[in-house]
């Protein structure tokens, strides 16, 4: 059929199990105008034995009776419609019946293939064709004898080759009989004579199911086939829908009834030359049952959801199916679960003994219908490494994991490689990754002839763009104090020629003295305005930016006594030796907010002051002046002109007590405290601390200084 608008072809087949043996096809128009159309009917051999023209009207249905089957000697033919229009535009559809013995069967109609389409090879298997009596279980008259038909018709345009093969159960062991291939011809339909082909296998009283597998050679979608099996007078018809030998996925198998006096038949082939495990999972309202099922190579099994019912047998969960449950629907998978791929033919139908009713149930095979790459877009720097994954998301909504079975590709190896879906940088610029499953399954359906295969086709796949940026390894020194210009910051890594640095506003980058594709030396001026803590810093090469590195921006924050750098812990006379106290001197280095703090390497303005009150006052140092750091300059009123050294160390150069409450009977004693406190103003931060001063020790925060 065109896949546009213009003429359009469906064509379908027909056949005569008996003498009585008439039908009729409907014409649906799907459209809002009137719709002519033409049905021819033609022989085997593809001669016309007659013609309609029929108008239908929009949204209208045409029935046309297929007169010249009445009375006429062809037992096979076939029928073509033709139309003017939109594909789809006309729903075909038909049967053959004859009223008086309850006999009826589907015809099958479809577009024909392109006329270029290639010739490829397909197995097409009719699963279950009931032959002789049957078992009794199944409940049918005990005179009823089965006879199998198949019928195909080429409505293509080149010839068509068809070897069928036929393939039974014999003492619970496979068996198969090849039977010589037969050529038909285009527009050529064929009837084939099923028990003469058992006989030239040595069946000629076999009473059972086999299986006939056609091997056709043909552009596919070129041939028609119907199948089933029909009983001795012509009242039981069951129907098999051929379907292609494909490996697949799991596969849902619709709706299954024992109501009412139906049954639903399950016949299941192994065409693989080995074994294979299966679960056939039956749902139904409130639960579901396994049942393992096992297949030799060729093996055939069958089994009625009746029987599976009626055991009351516990599956391997401890599941039964209760009495009172009559329909649901199934599934059938491997033992590893929904994306195991299977390779299994399965016909499924549900009929009714009493009222001499069949329907088959079309299958769907269960596949992905989308692929994604994860982590898209990506960037790894040169030299790193990014992991990308690749899922396909199946029509029953799972998602699964392909990405070390699929296929990998980069589109500039020059820029990065992949591996199992592992990118790794090789220099700047941008790069597509394209991720190729060539396994996993189509989701489609399996239901009408030409049977379509199911899965129709296997595989997929996604692109990811994405980039290698530069890449820093490491920023030295990576702390800079606020308000000040941190000198000869080096950052090193890979990618950077081109490029430039990137920094937050208050950070700006000045007196760049090297510039390489592995380093860069400059200078960071860090304004009063910059966010203390964590900065991002990174390099743009190629309009992608690199990884971020830290720079921490120090904000003096905390005071820390330089262990072993104090003097002038003993308490001594002072004062015209009529009064006693402790005065050090010792090193501060000055500390930033980081937890914990670390050291701030940079010279930075500083003085300090004392508060007016002591509190407590034990030593009696009310109204005593202090020393500063300021001095000679003892004002307390502001900045000197001192700054720390360049390692943000500074002396304290006197801190302590002389009173005389620490001298009684002409010697030194102990006493205090005396409490005041203390605040460092460094780099325009003010960091405030509690001076404890007794006559034999001075305290800071509480820590003794010694």
């Amino acid at each position: 059929m065109n896949a546009v608008s213009g003429p359009q072809v469906l064509e379908g087949t027909w056949w005569k199990e008996e003498a009585g043996v008439t039908g009729f096809v409907t014409l649906s128009n799907t459209t809002d105008q009137p719709l002519p159309a033409t049905l021819q009917v033609s022989d085997a051999n593809a001669k016309p034995l007659g013609s309609y023209q029929v108008t239908i009207s929009a949204h209208g249905t045409k029935r046309v009776d297929l007169q010249e089957l009445t009375a006429n000697a062809n037992t096979v033919g076939g029928l073509s419609v033709t139309y003017n229009g939109a594909p789809d535009a006309v729903i075909v559809n038909g049967s053959l019946e004859d009223p008086a013995k309850g006999y009826s069967a589907s015809i099958p109609f479809a577009a024909p293939p392109l006329a270029s389409a290639k010739i490829t090879t397909l197995n097409y298997g009719e699963i279950g064709l009931m032959v002789g009596a049957m078992d009794p279980m199944l409940h049918f008259p005990a005179s009823t004898i089965f006879t199998p038909y198949s019928v195909l018709r080429n409505i293509g345009t080149q010839p068509a080759t068809v070897t069928p093969v036929i393939y039974w159960m014999e003492g619970g062991a496979a068996r198969s009989a090849r039977q010589s291939a037969i050529t038909v011809g285009p527009l050529q339909a064929k009837s084939l004579d099923v028990v003469s082909l058992m006989e030239l296998s040595s069946l000629k009283n076999f009473n059972g199911l086999l299986n006939l597998v056609l091997e056709i050679q043909a552009p596919q979608d070129s041939v028609l086939l119907s199948s089933g099996s029909v009983d001795q007078t012509y009242t039981y018809v069951f129907e098999v829908i051929p379907n292609a030998a494909k490996v697949s996925g799991s596969k849902n198998l619709g709706y299954w009834s024992t109501a009412n006096g139906d049954d639903t038949m399950v016949t299941m082939w192994n065409p693989a030359d080995e074994a294979q495990d299966f679960i056939f999972k039956i749902f139904f309202t409130g639960g579901h049952y396994l049942l393992p099922v096992h297949l030799g190579p060729r093996a055939t099994y069958m089994f009625n959801l009746s029987e599976i019912i009626d055991s009351q047998s516990p599956d391997s969960e401890g599941n039964l199916i209760p009495l009172a449950v009559h329909d649901g629907s199934a599934q059938i998978s491997g033992t590893q679960g929904e994306n195991q791929l299977i390779l299994v033919s399965v016909d499924v139908g549900t009929y009714n003994v009493r009222k001499a009713t069949c329907a088959y149930r079309c299958i769907t095979c269960n596949g992905a219908t989308s692929w994604a790459m994860s982590v898209i877009p990506f960037a790894t720097g040169i030299g790193g490494s990014t992991q990308l994954t690749l899922k396909d998301t199946w029509n029953t909504g799972a998602q699964h994991d392909i990405t070390k079975a699929s296929t990998w590709s980069s589109s500039a190896t020059s820029i990065a490689t992949v591996s199992a879906g592992l990118v790794n940088g090789v220099a700047v610029g941008s790069v597509t990754i394209n991720g190729e499953d060539l396994i996993d399954p189509w989701y489609g359906s399996s239901c009408g002839s030409p049977p379509p295969a199911c899965p129709e086709d296997q595989g997929g796949g996604a692109d990811g763009p994405g980039s290698v940026t530069a890449t820093i390894t490491s920023i030295s020194p990576s702390r800079g104090l606020i308000g000040a210009t941190t000198s000869s910051v080096t950052i090193a890594g890979k990618g950077f020629t081109g490029g430039h640095v990137n920094t937050p506003a208050p950070i700006q980058v000045s007196n760049i003295t090297t510039f390489t594709d592995t380093q860069i030396v400059l200078d960071f001026v860090v304004s009063t305005t910059a966010t203390p803590g964590n900065n991002a810093i990174s390099v743009t090469a190629s309009n992608e930016p690199s990884n971020e590195v830290n720079f921490f921006v120090q904000v003096p924050t905390s005071l820390l006594f330089v262990s072993g750098s104090a003097s002038g812990t003993t308490e001594k006379m002072c004062a015209l030796n009529v009064a006693c106290g402790t005065i050090v001197s010792f090193k501060y280095q000055v500390q930033d907010q980081d937890s914990p703090a670390q050291p701030i390497k940079a010279s930075m303005s500083m003085w300090d002051s004392f508060g007016s009150t002591f509190s407590p006052d034990g030593l009696q140092m009310q109204g005593t002046t202090f020393l500063t750091t300021c001095s000679p300059n003892q004002t307390n009123s502001g900045p000197c002109n001192v700054s720390t050294y360049s390692d943000g160390t500074f002396i304290e150069g006197a801190l302590g007590a002389c009173s005389g409450v620490c001298y009684a009977n002409g010697a030194c004693t102990t006493g205090g405290p005396s409490g005041i406190p203390q605040t460092w103003h460094i780099a325009t931060q003010a960091i405030v601390q509690q001076i404890s001063e007794y006559c034999q020790k001075v305290l800071v925060n509480g820590v003794q200084i010694q």
